[in-house]
């Protein structure tokens, strides 16, 4: 297949295509069988972590499947197109098409027009950052934003792909909004409320008067602050809580559970057939720093401590903003002990999942060699975020080496934004397989 379908491909499951290549994807399945089948094998893997080892490892794939079935639709993209023709939206599935018009079409003033409860214009705050392109849409009008930008109540923030922006309540209370989020933000007499339509916040939040928590809404779930430091994830699919510091009250929606989400846990809402528990995020054993596209260093040296451990999983996040041309590769993994050195690309992983396309051992995508900054390397794992790479490790070894590197195949395109962090686990990484499932693109 050709270089520019593929790239077509990864587009579609980036959620970056434009209209016009929308339509082309629609012409190609129609008409294209190879592209057909490829797209399908694309959709079926994208963003999933399996391991058998994983204890609901049967109903979590069986969770994936059913949300990829419900996205794999080829009249799924005329859909949303005549809706936009017609300036209509669905009202049954609020929040899903509000954000999905605004994500695709870049018309959010169709999903912005919902309007909000009546509320005075009020300054609550200041939009102290941003990084890219953001807008606030306040009583219909859209208004470009810069820093120290006033934010009144009520007030819809709409932050675009590859887009940062952080914003400050008059108390200090800071919420950083990330690529693609969509959101809106109100005070008054009751207290703060944050309604997070789709993306992920990073908040810090102040200690709150008493009987006026913050509240965060959104279609899943809402969760009651009094004060902490904490993630939330949200998508038409699921919602995700991450405290770092502090607790949480999280309410799944559906059934009304409530659950206590304390210091360094993290809940998932899921459905009301599957139990909602605070779970122990599990830690790295190695974490590198954000390699992007934008760094003139091009490489990591990972050395990873694996003394007593019988499972090694190798992860490689995206870096927050999209999964757009991250291209990853480990250079030369290999264990090392007692029992002297282990080369991995010689040994059989136990499970191996890719964000896109397929893993590679020693070669890199699209039958080109393994090339960062233009030199060839003969060993290592080509790989696409989010991924997982898995192994059992044999007795007689204690640490882990490789090098880590965005490959050149990704780096070099033109339209490129990669940007990766690099993990190394011992044990499931039971959280990111959760987080894959929080998508920030809805397809």
């Amino acid at each position: 297949m050709k270089n520019s379908r593929l790239i077509l491909i990864e587009k579609y499951l980036d959620s970056s295509c434009a209209l016009d290549e929308l339509r082309q994807i629609k012409e190609l399945v129609e008409s294209d069988t190879e592209f057909r089948l490829t797209l399908a094998e694309a959709l079926r893997v994208r963003g999933l972590i399996q391991s058998k080892e994983f204890d609901d490892y049967e109903t979590l794939v069986d969770r994936v499947e059913l949300n990829i079935e419900a996205l794999d639709s080829t009249a799924f993209e005329s859909n949303v197109i005549n809706q936009v023709k017609f300036k209509r939206v669905e009202q049954k599935r609020r929040f899903f098409y509000l954000a999905l018009a605004a994500q695709f079409l870049i018309l959010p003033i169709l999903w912005f027009a919902f309007k909000n409860d009546a509320v005075k214009p009020v300054y609550i705050g200041k939009l102290i950052s941003k990084d890219g392109a953001a807008f606030v849409v306040r009583n219909n009008s859209k208004l470009q934003i810069t820093e120290n930008f006033d934010i009144c109540s009520g007030d819809q923030l709409f932050v675009e792909e590859e887009s940062e922006a952080s914003f400050v309540f008059n108390d200090g209370t800071t919420i950083d909004f990330s690529s693609g989020s969509y959101a809106s933000l109100v005070e008054n007499q009751q207290g703060k409320r944050l309604t997070l339509y789709s993306g992920e916040i990073d908040a810090d939040v102040m200690k709150q008067p008493l009987n006026k928590p913050l509240m965060i809404f959104t279609e899943h779930a809402e969760a009651e602050v009094v004060g902490t430091k904490f993630k939330f994830s949200s998508s038409d699919y699921s919602s995700l809580l991450d405290v770092k510091d502090g607790a949480v009250k999280m309410t799944r929606l559906q059934d009304k559970r409530s659950v206590m989400v304390k210091e360094r846990q993290y809940a998932v809402t899921g459905n009301q057939n599957e139990e909602f528990t605070a779970e122990l995020s599990g830690d790295p054993v190695y974490r590198s720093e954000l390699l992007t596209r934008n760094m003139t260093r091009r490489f990591i040296n990972v050395e990873a401590d694996i003394s007593g451990a019988k499972k090694l999983y190798l992860v490689v996040q995206n870096g927050g903003d999209n999964n757009r041309f991250d291209h990853a590769v480990w250079i030369a993994p290999k264990l090392l002990g007692p029992a002297g050195e282990l080369d991995l690309t010689q040994k059989k992983w136990s499970q191996a999942k890719s964000g896109c396309f397929s893993n590679q051992i020693n070669k890199g995508f699209w039958g080109q060699p393994i090339k960062v900054a233009g030199k060839s390397f003969e060993q290592g794992l080509a790989t696409h975020a989010t991924s997982v790479i898995s192994y059992d490790i044999p007795e007689g070894y204690t640490r882990f080496h490789s090098s880590a590197a965005i490959l050149d195949s990704g780096y070099n395109q033109f339209e490129s934004c990669s940007s990766m962090i690099f993990e190394v686990y011992t044990e499931m990484p039971s959280k990111n397989l959760e987080r894959l499932l929080i998508r920030r693109h809805h397809y």
